[in-house]
């Protein structure tokens, strides 16, 4: 992901730089002094943290220019003060942060991006004449039969051309979790974990989970609530 911050408060924008690659160190960050300096460069960003009261140009009349070219990535506006959250909202900003950032509230952003990415990603899944596309975060589990799969939503349970194996690897990145040589799950649709036996939401069904997997399972399961607590809402 490529984010771009401009802020003519240098040192502050070095430190949002700082923040972001202390909590998200794949990012790639580049940090602009001015919006000519932004407007220069040739690289197109996911995100722009963008002050906006700046010397030159502001960094709403910017925002306003790259939404009227079609620009779809987020805009985040930097402030110190309060009266400019209106016109934020019309050239559609994610959020308006009053400097200096707070942790909380950065890590609250880019946590939100990443569940409403998991959210609209969608796989194609190989069924006997064609292939399906299902949401991600529709699939409540993958069950492993023979060379095939079952792909389970609350709504369907689509049989799979496509191997647990191959499943396991396509989906590693997004919230899933092996607790069983033929049950691969999705955290978030967990509804309780009592012993070896795992509840899912809109199931009756108990899904299986070995003794050497409960552990790992566990532990990702009080992480996805631990972080989901903290960046709710």
């Amino acid at each position: 992901m490529n984010i771009a911050v401009c802020d003519d408060e240098i040192i502050l924008a070095r430190e949002l730089k700082l923040k972001i690659n202390q909590y998200f160190s794949h990012m790639d960050v580049d940090v602009f002094s001015s919006v000519k300096a932004l407007k220069n460069s040739n690289k197109e960003y996911d995100i722009i943290f963008l002050d906006i009261e700046m010397p030159e140009e502001s960094g709403l009349d910017l925002a306003k220019e790259y939404r009227e070219v079609n620009f779809q990535g987020e805009i985040v506006f930097l402030t110190s003060h309060m009266e400019y959250m209106q016109d934020a909202f019309k050239v559609r900003a994610l959020r308006y942060l009053i400097k200096p950032v707070k942790d909380e509230d950065l890590k609250e952003i880019f946590y939100s991006l990443q569940k409403e990415e998991i959210k609209q990603h969608k796989v194609s899944v190989k069924c006997q004449n064609m292939y399906k596309q299902v949401l991600v975060s529709d699939i409540i589990f993958i069950q492993a039969k023979g060379n095939y799969s079952f792909i389970v939503t609350h709504n369907d349970r689509i049989e799979s051309l496509q191997t647990l194996k191959q499943w396991v690897e396509l989906l590693k990145d997004d919230g899933f979790v092996l607790v069983h040589r033929s049950y691969y799950i999705s955290v978030q649709h967990i509804r309780m974990i009592d012993g070896e036996d795992l509840y899912m939401e809109g199931l009756e069904e108990t899904i299986p989970v070995s003794r050497r997997k409960l552990s790992e399972l566990k532990r990702t399961y009080l992480n996805y609530i631990d972080e989901n607590a903290k960046f709710i809402g």
